[in-house]
């Protein structure tokens, strides 16, 4: 029987160390070399809420810039479960350091959070939908 799969705050909260957990990082649109997840960050995260991870990863040739406003996923891979976390590349940052090779750091967003930066909002309190 399989074990159903648990939702990420399951998973941070469950005190899994790092041997226990798996890390995945997947990129729309990237087919270069696996993106090898070294930590991360999550702020806010929760049920109907804007979050942020901010993800520390390596690879052996650096991500384009053109990669910000692609969609992304983190995956955990936690035992008994698995969960993931679905959003958007808001930002793109190259690190110091690194082994065999390059360093970066992108922030996964919600991808709700990007309606939040549209001025494009208007209200029509007065009329009914076949009037707007």
């Amino acid at each position: 029987m399989s074990t159903p799969a648990k939702s990420v705050v399951d998973v941070l909260a469950s005190g899994a160390t790092a041997a226990q957990t798996q890390y995945g990082l997947w990129v729309q649109g990237h087919e270069g070399d696996a993106l090898s997840v070294l930590g991360f960050t999550a702020q806010d995260y929760g049920l109907s809420a804007e979050y942020r991870f901010e993800i520390e990863f390596e690879s052996r040739e650096p991500l384009s810039p053109d990669v910000v406003g692609r969609r992304t996923r983190l995956d955990l891979e936690a035992l008994p479960g698995d969960a993931c976390v679905h959003g958007v590349i808001r930002a793109l940052e190259a690190l110091e350091g690194g082994g065999d090779g390059v360093r970066q750091r992108l922030s996964l967003v919600s991808p709700l959070s990007v309606l939040a930066e549209s001025a494009q909002t208007r209200a029509f309190p007065d009329l009914s939908v076949p009037g707007i």
